[in-house]
């Protein structure tokens, strides 16, 4: 009996027809999941970008309007939503450190395409970075030449 058992065993690890078939079954998850990843780790960068320039771009008119009134300190959200119109799954933040320095902070979730298969439904992008506020420009210097004798 453990002749024929053995000999099954040999015969079937000799055997090489049809392994490939076996090979790709098992190793189609793999291929997916990285199909997945790559596609959607390429879209949250594309996202990460446009969120992080749209939050720069309001950090940078939050921090020159620092000596501005309330009323137009209201139109900084405007700038950010103008800058990132998707912004349904988008909490932003604006918080004045010192009387020159500004944090914006955004994060965005961002659906997953393909990583849905491996169980990855959504992922979020968090965003931010600090402001300082422009120094005023320096007055001119002008040099008069005096008439040399």
């Amino acid at each position: 009996m453990n002749e024929i058992v053995r000999n099954t065993v040999r015969a079937f690890a000799r055997n090489t027809r049809s392994a490939i078939a076996i090979i790709f079954a098992l190793s189609i998850f793999c291929i997916i999941g990285a199909a997945g990843a790559a596609i959607d780790f390429r879209n949250d960068y594309a996202q990460r970008t446009h969120i992080q320039s749209a939050v720069d771009a309001s950090a940078l008119a939050a921090a020159n309007m620092l000596n501005a009134n309330a009323s137009e300190r209201q139109k900084l959200g405007a700038i950010f939503e103008a800058n990132y119109p998707d912004n349904q799954f988008t909490d932003y933040k604006l918080s004045v450190i010192d009387d020159a320095l500004v944090r914006a902070e955004a994060t965005s979730t961002v659906p997953t395409y393909l990583m849905r298969v491996m169980g990855t439904d959504d992922r979020p992008l968090p965003a931010g970075g600090p402001a300082t506020a422009a120094p005023p420009p320096m007055a001119r210097r002008t040099c008069s030449r005096s008439a040399r004798a």
